[in-house]
């Protein structure tokens, strides 16, 4: 695959061209506390004891 030299004019920024989106600054997320979160929400509706008692080992596992 040919590579196009910085200096040569078949360069995309050098013709106003862009390859692809501007860069958008993505905000920092605890994935581990929106998961916790999810487990607990069914924990608290499960009505079978073995399975919330899993749920809950989950929770745990996740702090």
């Amino acid at each position: 695959m040919p590579v196009a030299e910085p200096d040569s004019p078949s360069g995309g920024e050098q013709q106003g061209l862009q390859n692809g989106r501007e860069h958008i600054e993505l905000e920092a997320v605890d994935n581990k506390a929106v998961l916790r979160a999810q487990i607990k929400a069914q924990a608290d509706i499960e009505t079978d004891p073995e399975i919330k008692a899993k749920l809950i080992e989950q929770i745990e596992a996740l702090k």
